[in-house]
């Protein structure tokens, strides 16, 4: 994905929609019958993807949380202040900032980490792409009913120990896809 691990930025302003055009260049590829397998904003992309799919390149799709149905969840302003804070070479304070929105609206737990320890950089780099995911996905408006002509086996996990907004948002989606399953 743009942004993580060894894979470059793109120039253009990246998306959701970006992300997308990236899922449906590797399903030309992979043939028909792919099942997409996702996580938080990986699941929201693969959704999106499986919609968009008129060739059968998708032919299942298992999310684990997905960030969907999260619209307005994390204020514009938060989102803007890890932007700052990353720009200032900040990752661990952006993450902060961003962990503690999503902790907030109910969509994660905050990390314990003790006193002075730090996050290893794998995960400190992930700050870059954080405000762009999270601003993707938190549009309001954009809510479950879109994925009811998603006719395709889905199977939508959650965790046992997730938070109860997080786990209500996981049942919503199953409940809407036509052919949805939900696993605890």
């Amino acid at each position: 994905r743009c942004g993580r691990g060894h894979s470059g930025d793109s120039a253009d302003p990246h998306s959701l929609n970006r992300e997308i055009e990236d899922a449906e260049a590797l399903l030309a590829v992979a043939g028909p019958g792919v099942a997409l397998v996702a996580h938080s904003f990986g699941g929201a992309v693969a959704l999106e993807a499986a919609r968009r799919d008129s060739s059968g390149a998708v032919g299942a799709v298992v999310v684990y949380e997905p960030a969907v149905g999260v619209g307005g969840a994390i204020a514009p302003a938060e989102i803007d202040r890890m932007q700052v804070l990353i720009k200032d070479g900040k990752l661990e304070e952006a993450l902060d900032v961003g962990i503690a929105g999503l902790d907030a609206a109910g969509l994660a737990t905050a990390d314990a980490r003790r006193a002075g320890a730090q996050r290893p950089e794998a995960v400190l780099a992930l700050a870059r792409t954080v405000p762009r995911e999270l601003r993707a996905v938190t549009v309001p408006g954009l809510g479950f009913d879109r994925y009811a002509a998603l006719d395709l086996p889905a199977l939508v996990l959650a965790g046992t120990r997730s938070p109860e907004p997080q786990r209500r948002n996981c049942e919503r989606l199953a409940a809407a896809l036509p052919k949805g399953r939900l696993a605890w």
